[in-house]
């Protein structure tokens, strides 16, 4: 709370305002706090006689705007008090930052009394407020077989409320299937004996979607297997058209038609 009084001139009275946090909304996309705000008038020596039934007028504007106003008549200041003369609550959005502060002016004029004012400053609690997130690093492909392979990646950082993956078999990705991206692992399945597929994922929040990252490739196994002499090992194939090697499907017949092996 901050709290700030001055002197109707020559008069047994203060005016005193006081502003105060009540809650916060969290929400980081509009991040706000609701104030309470009060107009007291305090009276500071001995005032058997101070009543009127002239203006009693008295207003207060919370960061830069008018919050609340009385432009009434009559008041009977001469026993009791302090007196509340206005009050009310007002909501404030945040910075895009999350950080707030904001003045206070409060005003007074009073037949009799004459007119003062009050001013103050607030600096309310930052509320932690997060952009789109950065995009997934590391990607790799893993456990890779005829049909399938594994598809890793690792947090690139900034607040995540999922992801979304995209392979396929072109490096611009125009082909690419999107699946969800499972918080770091993506089991890729039905794939093509053979054949190199390109893999890559983006984060996304309720501020919007990161940038594509992670990027990873590899080719599936051919299906063609090869001894050093103890154990069977999974071979890439590949054909020479006379200036590049180029990888090469393998297939066996079952005398009708030919499949992938497998």
């Amino acid at each position: 709370m901050v709290s700030a009084s001055r002197a109707f001139p020559n008069r047994p009275f203060n005016l005193r305002s006081e502003v105060w946090l009540i809650s916060q909304d969290t929400n980081p996309s509009a991040p706000s706090s609701l104030i309470g705000w009060q107009l007291w008038i305090d009276k500071t020596g001995y005032s058997p006689t101070w009543s009127g039934s002239g203006k009693a007028h008295r207003r207060i504007v919370l960061d830069g705007v008018e919050r609340g106003a009385n432009y009434g008549s009559g008041f009977d200041f001469q026993s009791g008090g302090p007196w509340l003369i206005l009050s009310g609550e007002t909501r404030l959005a945040h910075n895009s930052d999350g950080t707030k502060s904001f003045g206070t002016d409060g005003y007074a004029d009073y037949e009799i009394l004459g007119a003062t004012s009050v001013a103050s400053v607030l600096y309310l609690p930052t509320i932690p407020v997060y952009g789109v997130p950065n995009p997934p690093v590391n990607g790799v492909m893993t456990d890779i077989t005829k049909t399938s392979m594994n598809y890793r990646f690792g947090y690139g950082g900034g607040v995540v409320h999922g992801y979304r993956s995209r392979y396929g078999k072109l490096p611009d990705h125009s082909d690419a299937i999107v699946v969800p991206g499972n918080d770091g692992l993506v089991p890729l399945t039905g794939l093509s004996p053979g054949t190199m597929y390109y893999c890559q994922t983006q984060a996304y929040n309720d501020r919007g979607s990161s940038a594509w990252g992670a990027d990873a490739s590899a080719r599936t196994r051919s299906g063609a297997w090869i001894s050093d002499g103890v154990n069977w090992i999974p071979a890439d194939v590949f054909i020479s058209d006379g200036a590049t090697w180029k990888p090469a499907d393998v297939l066996i017949s079952d005398g009708a038609i030919w499949k992938p092996t497998g």
